[in-house]
């Protein structure tokens, strides 16, 4: 009964994958992933991701992975090449089916071994498009420079903030010579935005299992958790990679469920402090978010902190949140729902306030 009852939680995960996740960006992995749903083999393999990843996410990344390390295959026209005719149906979807199956079958073991040592880590700089308006609203009302503390930071993207210009439409905000060029549609209020991003002290990032942005596996692996059709995201990507070889930034293996006491004790005095956070808060229980929820009260009996992340919510929108935690509680604010890959904004043009 149990592996009966795997196999279809698996089975739905693809079915969800498909009807939601990549619904508006992957036609190919929507093709796919609807096959998967019904394929027992395919199943079987993707049911070997630990029980904390998503196994669409992971199963297609692995695949990805090894034909952009160069396994030789007819399936990279579509996964690598982006090839868009199998979008339709008919003979070309079941030939990109085929493929796909056909090429799990020959590289099952590397496959299996991906799903066991890696992890769904997509690292997107175009969220730091959505942070920005956050944090110059921070500057704003502190007028220190800022010490940004990432949690679930990945390979520190993120952390790269001041070194990257972003082109809202009829706004911009960068510094003179950025390293990283973004463009983020903003569809309500006004942003929170001076020309020049605001002054930055300590930047740290800290993550269960950090990554690497210099090993070249790693980048790979970054680059095949990018799905295939989007040219955009693999080209920030690309920025990214070579802003944070130039400005690396300190990625610290560490639980953030726990220790952040210790991550505010090393912001210098003169420095605010603010935690960052994006996509992680859904892979904690809610017993773990009520205790960062605690623990950050704690913080602000200490010393003024902002949070501020942008995390999906049960109304399935994505929101970009700041709560400020002081000695008298904590004011929350809902800043803006936003795209998770940092297509658009939608800022609240008055945001509302609640005291907890």
């Amino acid at each position: 009964m149990a592996e009966a009852w795997d196999r279809e939680r698996t089975a739905a995960a693809f079915r969800e994958f498909a009807a939601h996740e990549s619904v508006q960006r992957s036609p190919l992995y929507v093709r796919l992933a609807r096959a998967i749903a019904d394929d027992v083999g395919l199943l079987a393999l993707a049911g070997s991701c630990p029980p904390d990843q998503p196994p669409p996410n992971l199963l297609l990344a692995a695949v990805r992975d090894l034909l952009l390390g160069g396994a030789e295959h007819r399936l990279a026209g579509w996964l690598v090449g982006g090839d868009r005719t199998a979008a339709e149906g008919g003979d070309e979807d079941d030939e990109l089916v085929d493929c796909f199956r056909d090429f799990c079958s020959a590289h099952r073991g590397a496959i299996l071994h991906r799903l066991r040592t890696r992890r769904v880590q997509t690292n997107e700089i175009g969220r730091v498009a959505l942070l920005l308006p956050g944090l110059h609203h921070v500057a704003a009302s502190v007028g220190r420079p800022l010490a940004t503390i990432e949690l679930g930071a990945s390979a520190g993207l993120n952390l790269l903030w001041p070194e990257v210009e972003v082109d809202y439409g009829d706004q911009r905000t960068g510094p003179p010579q950025p390293a990283v060029r973004l463009r983020c549609a903003s569809r309500g209020g006004r942003l929170p935005l001076r020309r020049h991003p605001p002054a930055d002290g300590l930047r740290l990032g800290i993550d269960s299992h950090p990554l690497d942005i210099t090993d070249e596996p790693t980048r790979r692996w970054l680059e095949a958790l990018i799905w295939p059709e989007d040219d955009d995201r693999r080209h920030r990507l690309r920025q990214a990679v070579q802003a944070a070889r130039r400005h690396p930034v300190t990625v610290e293996r560490a639980d953030i469920r726990r220790g952040l006491q210790s991550l505010l004790d090393r912001v210098p005095s003169d420095q605010h402090p603010v935690f960052l956070h994006t996509a992680v808060i859904y892979q904690l229980s809610a017993d773990e978010r009520a205790a960062l929820d605690d623990e950050f009260a704690a913080l602000g009996r200490r010393r003024p902190v902002h949070r501020l992340s942008m995390e999906w919510v049960d109304s399935g929108q994505t929101e970009l949140r700041l709560d400020h935690y002081t000695a008298s509680g904590v004011d929350h604010r809902v800043l803006a729902t936003v795209n998770a890959h940092g297509h658009w904004i939608d800022w609240c043009a008055d945001p509302g306030l609640q005291r907890r």
